[in-house]
């Protein structure tokens, strides 16, 4: 971005990482729990220690784990495959605007993964193995970091 500071008469360029609202509210609640845990602590002896709650950027590179060997499309792949209810390579062609090799690689990946279910004769949908409100990457990424609870 270009910065007019109003001591300076040409503006500077400056540089730095876009932070959503959502990550920035993740983060201020996690040091609030972290907070209130301390507190917690100070007030009663508790004879088990409390179990400390993941941080936020935990979960973010979690989920960059599991997708790190994958297509760079194949969260916005499962997002339309569960909304349709059926798993094919011309429907992901269709709807992610893409050429057959890279629409049956990402069908390979989506089977490999477990989410949709093997290749039927003659070229037909394939069973979807996923509801459409689960989030398969979110659930491979908690066991990753040994989170099992529900959020």
């Amino acid at each position: 971005m270009l910065y007019l500071s109003p001591e300076s008469g040409a503006p500077a360029r400056l540089q730095g990482c876009y932070v959503s609202d959502k990550e920035v509210d993740n983060i201020v609640n996690y040091w609030r729990e972290q907070v209130a845990l301390d507190l917690a602590e100070e007030q009663e002896e508790a004879t088990a220690p409390p179990v400390p709650e993941l941080a936020p950027w935990d979960q973010m590179l979690a989920r960059e784990s599991v997708l790190e060997d994958k297509d760079d499309l194949i969260e916005r792949a499962i997002q339309v495959i569960q909304k349709h209810g059926r798993a094919s390579a011309s429907l992901l062609q269709r709807k992610l605007n893409l050429g057959y090799p890279r629409a049956a690689r990402l069908m390979d990946e989506l089977h490999a993964m477990g989410l949709i279910g093997r290749a039927q004769a003659g070229g037909k949908t394939r069973e979807v193995l996923v509801q459409e409100d689960d989030d398969p990457i979110g659930d491979r990424a908690a066991r990753i970091i040994g989170d099992d609870r529900e959020e």
